[in-house]
């Protein structure tokens, strides 16, 4: 009887285990579930070049982050193959990385299957030159990565391009907003003839895993036929970072809205201020829409201001001096802008700037002709101020006046990077 109960003990689990290997087997087979699936991307290094933030697309694309651990060096091509030297360079760059900087970038690997839980794995190279001598070619190193569902984004992208924001000089401190020059004419494929179907994201391209809108405003060239400048605001990290990457996404339709995260400036809309979304990109913004100062604006002295979608400065023979002013939320680093699009007063008599709290006078600096004119918060300042004289005869137009943050050690230690189109993920 015992040796009965043993052989029955034995063909029913040993039939549970042989049928459960099977399920194990099949759903490995089908890739639903496996061993490797449960491994995260990866990026062995083998060179200067340190890679890292792996991510597949189903169309092959793999963008990575890549830092420079080594001297500065100007990359001139990148490859992606299964473990052999590469014969060229089919992805023709032309950038400098400084020692210690980091840039997102885009590499086309050879894929044998893009379905959702595949894995590939490859090798990544660079082809790069010092200033001396010939070309070189380096092994980036040794990559595993996954393809993930993140290669099937929402129907309403058609592609993007990733943006490095790298801080050569030390840690960028956040928020601050950033002024980007995009030349529009390299996306004309892409971007809308009004600029309205572009959106900025951070993490990753929009809509997918991990990626957060970041709210922008286009202050000139909303258009895809030459320069375009944009500002993104750029949101609080809990610790300093040396480089911050974006994402500009072009979708399928218009974004455009007053509320973000695209707008431009209120003069820039055939219907004055119909997509300005300034108030949600800077600390403190004011188109002068309407026909008053409102509640934003204080005056003093004699009236030679007037509000008309913009703001009009009259100098009106030899009344007293007067001046508007504002009392924003402001920090240290605050840097006060007015876009003048329109100047004809004599003799430098229009200042904009901060109210010096101990002497009541404007500290700033003169407009003098068109264009933009900024000035930065210091120690005793108040309010910000736009101060005419009205000595002489002439006038001026200002289209819009506004704070902003600017990184910690200024735009003047910045490095912007573009990296190349993500590919059409259509």
């Amino acid at each position: 009887m015992k040796s009965q109960s043993a052989m029955e003990y034995m063909f029913t689990y040993g039939a549970a285990f042989i049928l459960l290997g099977l399920a194990v087997g099949m759903l490995y087979y089908y890739g639903v579930s496996s061993i490797t699936n449960s491994v995260p991307s990866s990026c062995t290094t083998f060179s200067m070049l340190q890679c890292d933030d792996i991510l597949l697309f189903s169309s092959g694309v793999m963008s990575l982050q890549m830092e420079n651990s080594g001297p500065p060096i100007r990359i001139l091509g990148l490859s992606c193959t299964r473990g052999i030297t590469p014969n060229n360079f089919p992805q023709n760059v032309n950038y400098t990385m400084e020692t210690g900087q980091t840039v997102f970038t885009e590499i086309q690997c050879p894929l044998l299957a893009a379905n959702f839980g595949t894995t590939f794995t490859g090798t990544l190279w660079a082809e790069y030159n010092t200033g001396y001598g010939a070309n070189q070619i380096t092994e980036i190193g040794r990559v595993f990565a996954k393809v993930t569902d993140l290669g099937s984004p929402p129907s309403y992208m058609e592609s993007f391009v990733p943006i490095s924001i790298t801080d050569t000089k030390g840690d960028l401190n956040t928020p601050f907003q950033m002024p980007l020059t995009i030349n529009s004419i390299t996306y004309n494929a892409y971007i809308n003839s009004n600029w309205q179907n572009v959106e900025f994201s951070i993490g990753n391209p929009i809509g997918m895993l991990n990626s957060s809108e970041v709210n922008a405003w286009v202050s000139s060239g909303p258009d895809n036929l030459g320069n375009t400048i944009v500002w993104v605001n750029i949101p609080y990290y809990s610790q300093p970072t040396r480089n911050v990457n974006l994402y500009m996404n072009f979708l399928s339709s218009g974004s455009m809205s007053a509320g973000g995260p695209l707008g431009e400036a209120a003069f820039l809309s055939s219907k004055y201020g119909e997509y300005d979304d300034g108030n949600v990109v800077f600390p403190f913004y004011s188109s002068f829409y309407g026909r008053s100062l409102g509640p934003i604006w204080s005056q003093y002295g004699q009236n030679i201001y007037s509000v008309g979608d913009g703001l009009s400065v009259s100098s009106r023979g030899n009344i007293m001096p007067s001046y508007i002013y504002a009392n924003p939320i402001y920090s240290t680093s605050s840097v006060f802008l007015v876009n003048v699009s329109n100047y004809g007063l004599k003799n430098n008599n229009l200042m904009v700037g901060w109210l010096d709290k101990a002497s009541g006078r404007i500290i700033g600096v003169n407009v003098i002709s068109r264009g933009d004119f900024t000035y930065p918060w210091t120690s005793g300042y108040g309010s910000v101020s736009i101060y005419a004289s009205g000595k002489n005869l002439g006038s001026a137009f200002i289209q819009y006046a506004l704070l902003y943050n600017p990184p910690s050690l200024g735009m003047q230690d910045i490095n912007v990077t573009m990296g190349s189109i993500g590919g059409s993920i259509k």
